[in-house]
């Protein structure tokens, strides 16, 4: 009894973290948008917000065995996978971000 209450505590507290990680990257979203239209490079932001998406994946995986959803050891989402059902803007920032360094520096483009 004791383990069965144990296990959905720890299901409980993996939800809120889930829930928080998908707030924060949303706003590292909303942060980098409002960078990109203002012209600021956000090349590292881009990487944090690549690493949050592993780990929002990863946080996502492990709450598959808690649940042990059968087969879900084999799977792993593709790298473009949004939860959220959000486009990936990663590659967005960096197509502005090329576009913006060719027209600073023509030559290099």
């Amino acid at each position: 009894m004791a383990g069965k209450l144990s296990e959905q505590i720890d299901l409980i507290t993996l939800d809120c973290q889930i829930g928080e990680l998908k707030q924060r990257i949303s706003s590292l979203k909303e942060r980098m948008a409002t960078m990109t239209s203002q012209r600021y490079e956000t090349r590292n932001q881009s990487v944090l917000l690549g690493t949050m998406q592993e780990v929002l994946r990863d946080l996502h995986l492990l709450r598959l065995e808690m649940l042990a959803v059968p087969g879900s050891e084999d799977v792993y989402p593709a790298p473009g996978f949004q939860p959220d059902g959000r486009i990936d803007m990663i590659p967005a920032a960096r197509l502005q971000e090329a576009h913006l360094a060719a027209r600073r520096d023509p030559v290099a483009a």
